[in-house]
């Protein structure tokens, strides 16, 4: 799937979403570290990561669907879909636990 950071002041920080069957969704901070955001960070062609951001600063809309729980990479994956994850669309979150990340630019 295809990720990006969404609602950031630069398109190198934002609320993590992935792009499945047509519609953007997000992603859950549980289990979330710095493997994970660097993988992230890679994907998208930016450095690594600088920080996590507060995530109710850029919660996703009640519309959207959370999409991953539970991403475990190693942080040598070449991209998202690669790392452990829970089944697509099974969760325990709400949207104050969305993922958001800065990677350097």
């Amino acid at each position: 799937f295809t990720v990006r950071l969404a609602d950031g002041i630069a398109d190198f920080q934002g609320r993590l979403e992935i792009y499945y069957e047509g519609e953007w969704g997000t992603v859950c901070n549980d289990g979330w570290d710095y493997n994970n955001a660097r993988v992230v960070c890679n994907q998208l062609g930016y450095g690594y990561p600088l920080q996590s951001l507060i995530s109710s600063g850029y919660q996703g809309d009640t519309y959207q669907r959370i999409f991953l729980d539970n991403v475990d990479c190693s942080g040598s994956e070449s991209s998202l879909p690669w790392c452990s994850h829970s089944t697509i669309g099974v969760h325990n979150c709400g949207h104050s636990q969305d993922v958001a990340l800065e990677c350097s630019s």
